[in-house]
């Protein structure tokens, strides 16, 4: 049960949500038996082998999100259910994502911040974590990305601000 929500319509979208991952999840014994049967040699039969041929197989299409991502960030693969969040997200949609910590929630963000036009603006109560998370996205030569906080001395905070005015800084981190 999520007791730690807002208000109740957060905590009943959250369950539902846990609900419908926990049956995804689930296997029962008719569902274990019918995906026994349709792995090769399940009826006996040996599995077949692949045939060698000279023939060249055609080329997968190659997906642009996930040579963006290589390129960005150097990921070969997305984490399970960040694509389906950053998709909703590239095509300019609200997006309520509820995952684990540790399951690469700031990639739905930060990914998304470099394809699109605009800012990104992160409010953020966690001063270590954005620098953090700055300091990572730099190291990566991702430098269109700042925070602004308290713990900087005014000069250095209006001189981020007015990267992020003028467009030079596409993702700012704000507490």
């Amino acid at each position: 049960s999520i007791t730690r929500l807002p208000n109740e319509g957060y905590r009943r979208l959250a369950e539902a949500a846990l609900a419908k991952a926990k049956a995804m999840l689930t296997l029962t014994p008719a569902k274990t038996a019918a995906s026994k049967s349709l792995l090769p040699g399940s009826d006996g039969r040996p599995a077949p082998r692949r045939i060698e041929t000279d023939e060249e197989e055609e080329p997968k299409p190659v997906d642009p999100l996930l040579v963006k991502l290589k390129e960005f960030f150097a990921f070969d693969g997305f984490r399970p259910g960040q694509r389906e969040i950053i998709d909703v997200v590239l095509k300019g949609r609200s997006a309520l994502a509820v995952m684990p910590t540790g399951s690469g929630k700031s990639l739905c963000y930060e990914f998304p911040s470099q394809l699109l036009d605009g800012a990104t603006v992160v409010v953020s109560p966690l001063i270590s974590l954005m620098r953090d998370q700055e300091a990572r996205l730099h190291a990566k030569g991702i430098t269109n990305a700042a925070y602004v906080n308290s713990s900087l001395p005014f000069d250095e905070a209006r001189a981020r601000l007015t990267s992020f005015r003028e467009g030079k800084t596409k993702l700012i981190y704000v507490a």
